[in-house]
C-alpha cells in the first residue's frame, strides 16, 4: 500500500470508528468491482461486521478521498463521481 493508500485509510478509520484491517479488506473489496449492497449482505465476515451505514460512509469517503489527492480539474470529479454514483445503483 503506497502513501496515499495509508493516508486514505486512515482517515475512513477515525470517520467511521473501524479498525485499520477492516478498511483495507472492505476497500479491496469494492476495488475488486463488489458494490456496497453485496459487501452488506454476503461479505461480514470479510469486513469484520461492519454495518450498511459504515460500509456506505466508507465507500462515499474512499471516493471523496481519492478525487481529492489526485483531481485538479471539477469535471474529472464529476465524471468519476457520475461512473461511483451509477456502479452503486446496478
Amino acid at each position: 500500500m503506497n502513501a496515499v493508500a495509508n493516508r486514505i485509510a486512515r482517515n475512513i478509520t477515525s470517520d467511521i470508528g473501524a479498525r485499520p484491517e477492516q478498511v483495507v479488506a472492505t476497500v479491496a473489496l469494492l476495488d475488486g468491482g463488489d458494490t456496497v449492497p453485496i459487501v452488506a449482505r454476503y461479505r461480514k465476515e470479510v469486513t469484520g461486521g461492519l454495518d450498511d451505514v459504515q460500509l456506505r460512509q466508507l465507500a462515499e469517503s474512499l471516493v471523496y478521498l481519492r478525487l481529492g489527492s489526485v483531481a485538479t480539474e471539477p469535471s474529472v470529479c464529476l465524471i468519476v463521481l457520475g461512473k461511483w454514483y451509477t456502479d452503486q445503483a446496478n
